[in-house]
């Protein structure tokens, strides 16, 4: 064959021969992760023997081809050596391809030990072929030839080591295999340009060049059939791979159809960012589309209190360890909260480890099991806090379960009564009835009915019952029962009716009205007083219907006859119409009248109560009416607030408050003095009045302010009906011949939630007034977030209040109290006063400030340790006969165990408690029954209750009506017109009465002239003011009773019982 075509031939085997060798190599490279994790220097090392023979052989064909017209001959040496060369310097670069991912300097690193590799092999290859002549050396290839080794082994190594493990990495190792053949190819062939030999001549020890042909045909026929053995095995296990990944594939997509169609929330995480979420996880987390929570962190979703838990449950399931569910609390991203129950456990996901939760939400089931425990509980002290007996039965009768009440009231103990059936605890003549009573409650009626029980002692006891079918799933499976004693009512029905001749004067002659009717309604009997009461003659009412004297309500008063009929004694209020057609009120007591043991009618007494009522209504329309203005009082207004923010909330509607004071009002009373300032007053009042709509409420809010309250308002309205008054207020008023110009500053607050009270929006609009007057006066402030800036007075103040009980700069100054009769000193009101960081505090400052922040209660307990501490000095001085009046919080009375301090601290100080008084004020009795409560139990220690504002608010009628008070205390206000204000008088002398009637010492606030102490002195009444003194430190009341006119109270006076 001609020499070119023999030489083109060499080249391509050459060529293929470097592509075999380099494929071989990779190709057991990208196994060692596989299959040979126990000996990967081995692999390597067989990676290398392989690729550097490869390149050797690819070598000596090369030279083979290029020096095939010359005799040739090879040092053996240099031969090894440049082997060895080869496979050692492929050694470090297979090294670092065994790791899956190598950094990129050591993939730098690998393609020049690589191109080294090559070029050492090349050139000492080329030093051990023996030609002839002299060698001659060329600079361009030689760095060609570099250049080639080195860039090319790091093409080729970059895209294998990138490409290993994709589905098609068999293309990507031919690929990197070509090219690492090409580069050991051309670095060769670019290598035989850069050396030449003309001549040379042959050495002893040298192989010819058949013998070396023989050689490499032999390790290149060996190279092609590993190759292809090899690469008959990465197709197979190829083949198998796709297959693998195919039923992973599959096995994913019916985990993802049964995960969309679970009615169970399941989210998947690989231990940190979301990477899958079903339908149902996204309805409870409140979104639509997946991609807003994939790739998010499973931790944001957790509540914060429940991180460090979520963490080791991650930790541990990522380890591949079982974790019982557990309850957390998860927040979705539109932060609602839901109670959820999470069981996880590890899985693959998409071929790598991840972590499934199935997520129960059981936000509602928690909720219900709240509630039904909350249910639990309430049955439970309904149960056994009654005071009536209560027991349940099951449908024998047996009782199931009784309360202390019942076990009182007939002897037994528990377990007793629990082992029997209530055939036992009934008197036997009334056992068939109760049976009769008891089955019908058991077919589902609720029966009211009357029964005799037995005591344990044997003493019989009138029991009033109420059964009612206890349902189980709509089934009765028993009868629950409410047993009250009236065992007392009963002996008083008796005696009445063994009574009746003794008592028929009492019928003939009461100051009521009495009289009897028939079980149908019809008068049988009447007393004189009935005919005057009803304006009908006795022998007219004999024989007619109650019903036409029934003004209205007439089917309420029906069911209080039916139920004096049915045995009960009944009282309550109506109004009836008299023959003469006037409307009057009466009070009505009725019972049944028994004949023989059997009702046949009703008794009844009825007293006429228009006047009481007329009076009643008087009395409260002036203790919630501004005398003056005619307008409701701020007593009136905080009732009524509280129901305007009742309505507000129900209706989710906003309201406001408008806190109206005039600007320079003192200039006004200076000028005209205290009746033209009141004229004044009156008129304003009318000018702001008229400017309101008919749902809007305005109260005189005390001296020269006024405060509205707005319903279902906005911000702009009522700063709209602000401008309004001011612009009314603009025209000037006409009084007692003179004209005045004022101004108004107008501060306002707007609820902005339900969780605004009223003290909280009138202490908004007062700091937006003042803001108002700060800001030039005549003029409108909301109240805004930034005037807080105006409440860090306010605040320094609370802080100082605060440590002014351990810094002891509260003390007690006494006010004394004079009966004027006799200008006797008969005691002393214990007034606090705070001397603080800020100078003298009133207490009209710091005592509302106490009361808001609960400091009132330890310093209140103070002020009583103190005044005790006070008595004991004033008996050291011999005034043993005067009464101390300490005042008391609202705070203070709200604490059940109010009374039990007060004793400890009397018993402790050792001070007898009949010589104290404690105050309390209207706001105490918001809560009257438990109020009632504490005033008895301080009463027992022998302490005296004084009602202090008497006549301002409600406390007038609702404490005089329902505990016992020792000292009514008149508002300064009732007595600041008096001299000038005749109404005002008579108002005052007709409370004084109430007082007296009540045989209550009354006691006079804010005597300041000396007319006013003499228009009282006739009353008989104590007085109290800056006319006697003003309040005194201890250390100068013996002072005050040596200088002033007053005397102190008699030395031999005994405290009051």
């Amino acid at each position: 064959m001609p020499l070119e075509f023999a030489r083109l031939v060499f080249i391509a085997f050459s060529v293929l021969t470097a592509i075999a060798a380099s494929y071989i190599a990779l190709l057991l490279i990208g196994r060692i992760a596989e299959r040979s994790r126990n000996h990967p220097l081995w692999w390597v090392g067989g990676s290398s023997l392989v690729f550097g023979t490869g390149i050797f052989s690819m070598h000596f064909i090369g030279i083979l081809t290029y020096h095939s017209a010359a005799p040739v001959q090879y040092d053996p040496v240099l031969l090894a050596i440049s082997l060895a060369g080869a496979i050692g310097a492929s050694f470090p670069a297979f090294y670092v391809l065994r790791s899956p991912s190598p950094p990129a300097a050591h993939l730098y690193l690998s393609g020049f030990s690589i191109g080294f590799g090559v070029l050492f092999m090349h050139y000492i290859g080329n030093a051990a072929a023996q030609v002839p002549g002299t060698a001659q050396f060329n600079m361009a290839p030689f760095l060609l030839s570099i250049a080639i080794a080195f860039g090319f082994s790091l093409a080729a190594l970059r895209i294998f080591s990138r490409n290993r493990k994709r589905p098609d990495s068999t293309s990507r190792k031919l690929a990197s295999a070509v090219i690492l053949g090409v580069m050991i190819s051309a670095a060769h062939y670019s290598g035989m340009q850069a050396v030449s030999y003309p001549t040379a001549a042959a050495g002893p020890t040298s192989f010819t060049n058949m013998g070396l042909a023989f050689v490499v045909s032999a390790l290149i026929l060996l190279l092609l059939a590993i190759a292809g053995y090899l690469a008959f095995l990465d197709s197979r296990q190829l083949s198998n791979e796709q297959r693998y990944l195919r039923k992973i594939r599959e096995s994913e997509r019916r985990f993802r159809r049964l995960a969309e169609v679970s009615p169970e929330a399941i989210a998947i995480h690989n231990g940190g960012k979301l990477l899958y979420v079903n339908k149902a996880c996204l309805q409870m987390f409140g979104e639509s589309d997946a991609d807003q929570l994939i790739g998010t962190n499973v931790l944001d979703y957790v509540h914060p209190d429940y991180h460090e838990k979520a963490k080791a449950r991650i930790e541990s399931m990522s380890r591949g360890l079982s974790t019982p569910p557990a309850e957390q609390l998860w927040i979705t991203p539109k932060g609602s909260v839901h109670e959820v129950e999470l069981t996880g456990m590890s899985i693959e996901f998409e071929g790598n480890a991840a972590v499934q939760l199935l997520i129960r939400d059981i936000t509602e089931q928690k909720k219900i099991a709240r509630e039904l425990e909350l249910n639990r509980q309430r049955y439970e002290s309904l149960f056994h806090n009654n005071p009536d007996g209560i027991f349940s039965m099951d449908a024998k009768g047996h009782l199931l379960d009784v309360n202390d009440a019942l076990v009182r009231l007939l002897g037994y103990t528990r377990e007793e009564l629990t082992e029997t059936t209530f055939h036992t605890v009934v008197e036997s003549c009334h056992l068939d009835s109760t049976e009769v009573k008891f089955r019908l409650a058991l077919e589902g009626v609720t029966q009211h009915y009357e029964t005799v029980g037995i005591h344990k002692s044997g003493r019989r006891v009138s029991l009033r019952i109420t059964n009612m079918p206890i349902l189980t799933e709509g089934i009765v499976t028993g009868v629950y029962g409410i047993a009250k004693d009236i065992s007392a009512e009963k002996r008083a029905l008796a005696l009445l009716a063994e009574s009746e001749e003794k008592y028929r004067s009492l019928f003939d002659y009461n100051l009521d009205a009495v009289f009897e009717m028939d079980i149908a309604g019809r008068f049988v009997n009447a007393n004189a007083m009935t005919e005057e009461l009803s304006n009908y003659a006795r022998d007219e009412l004999i024989g007619i219907d109650f019903k036409p004297l029934i003004a209205e309500n007439l089917e309420r008063v029906q069911s209080f006859f039916a139920s004096a009929l049915s045995g009960e004694a009944v009282n309550f209020e109506q109004r009836i119409k008299r023959k003469d057609g006037a409307i009057i009120e009466v009070d009505i007591n009725a019972v049944p009248k028994r004949r023989n043991g059997e009702i046949d009618g009703v008794f009844a007494i009825v007293r006429d109560i228009t006047e009481k009522k007329s009076n009643a209504q008087e009395i409260n329309r002036l203790a919630f009416t501004d005398q003056l203005t005619g307008l409701p009082n701020r007593h009136w207004f905080y009732q009524n607030i509280r129901n305007v923010l009742a309505r507000a909330e129900e209706h989710q509607r906003k309201i406001a408050v408008l806190l109206v004071d005039f600007d320079d009002f003192k200039s006004v009373n200076d000028l005209l003095g205290h009746f033209g300032g009141d004229q004044f007053l009156k008129i304003v009042a009318n000018r702001i009045h008229s400017c309101l709509g008919p749902d809007d409420a305005i109260s005189r809010f005390g001296g020269d302010e006024f405060i509205i309250v707005l319903e279902n308002t906005s911000e702009s309205q009522a700063h709209a009906l602000a401008q309004t008054i001011l612009h009314v207020m603009r025209e000037p008023v006409q009084l007692l011949g003179q004209e005045f110009s004022v101004t108004l500053s107008i501060g306002i607050a707007v609820q902005t939630g339900c969780e605004s009270d009223g003290e909280e929006l009138i202490k908004e609009a007062d700091f937006a007034m003042y803001s108002a007057k700060e800001n030039g006066k005549n003029n409108v402030q909301v109240f805004t977030r930034e005037l807080d800036s105006q409440m860090t007075r306010k605040s320094q103040m609370e802080q100082a209040l605060k440590k002014a009980l351990d810094e002891q700069q509260f003390a007690l100054h006494y006010q004394p109290q004079v009966n004027l009769a006799n200008g006797e000193v008969i005691g002393y009101e214990a007034l606090l006063r705070w001397q603080s960081p800020f100078g003298n505090v009133p207490p009209s400052e710091f005592i509302p400030m106490a009361e808001e922040t609960g400091l009132i209660v330890p310093i209140g307990e103070w002020a009583l340790r103190q005044a005790c501490r006070d008595a004991k000095e004033f008996c050291a001085l011999g005034r043993v006969a005067e009464n101390i009046s300490v005042n008391v919080s609202a705070r203070q009375f709200k604490d059940p165990d109010f009374s039990e301090k007060v004793r400890a601290i009397f018993e402790e100080e050792n001070v007898d408690p009949r010589r104290f008084e404690i105050e309390i004020t209207e706001s105490v009795m918001l809560d009257i029954e438990q109020s009632a409560r504490i005033i008895c139990e301080l009463k027992a220690l022998g302490l005296r209750i004084a009602i202090d504002d008497f006549g301002a608010g409600y406390s007038s009628l609702n404490v005089v009506k329902n505990v016992e008070i020792d000292t009514l205390k008149i508002d300064k206000s009732l007595i600041d017109e008096v001299l000038i204000n005749r109404r005002n008088l008579f108002i005052l002398a007709a409370i004084i009465e109430v007082g007296k009637n009540l045989e209550a010492r009354i006691v006079i606030e804010g005597i300041e002239l000396e007319e006013q102490g003499e228009l009282l002195q006739p009353f008989g009444i104590v007085g109290q003011g800056y006319l006697f003194s003003r309040p005194l430190p201890p250390g100068n009341l013996e002072a005050f009773l040596s200088e002033s006119k007053y005397i102190a109270a008699s030395a031999a006076a005994k405290p009051s019982e």
